[in-house]
C-alpha cells in the first residue's frame, strides 16, 4: 500500500508544472518521430472533465502534455510504468 502511495505522488508530482492549456484529447498521435521526454505507460488517465478515467499512456514534451493515448511505439528519454496507478494533472483529494 505505502509503495502505490508514493509511486502515485511521484506521478502526480512528475506532471504537475508540466501542463499548460489544455492537454491533446484521448487518442492524440505522437507529433513526428520526435522522441517524448518522459512517457508515462498503462496509467489511469483522471482528466478533470468528470468523465470517468480511461487506460492510456501520456507523452510529455518539454512542459506540456504532447500526446495522450496508445503509444506503444514512441521513444521516450524516461519511461515510467503507471500500471494500476491514477496520472492526472494536479492532485486528488483521498479525504473528499
Amino acid at each position: 500500500m505505502k509503495t502505490y502511495l508514493i509511486r502515485g505522488i511521484i506521478i502526480l508530482c512528475v506532471l504537475v508544472g508540466r501542463v499548460h492549456g489544455q492537454p491533446p484529447k484521448p487518442g492524440t498521435p505522437a507529433s513526428g518521430q520526435e522522441p517524448f521526454d518522459i512517457l508515462l505507460k498503462n496509467g489511469r488517465i483522471i482528466d478533470g472533465s468528470g468523465n470517468p478515467w480511461y487506460a492510456a499512456d501520456v507523452g510529455i514534451r518539454g512542459d506540456r502534455i504532447a500526446a495522450i493515448g496508445r503509444l506503444q511505439d514512441a521513444k521516450a528519454k524516461k519511461v515510467i510504468d503507471a500500471s494500476g496507478l491514477v496520472v492526472a494533472p494536479g492532485f486528488i483529494d483521498t479525504l473528499g
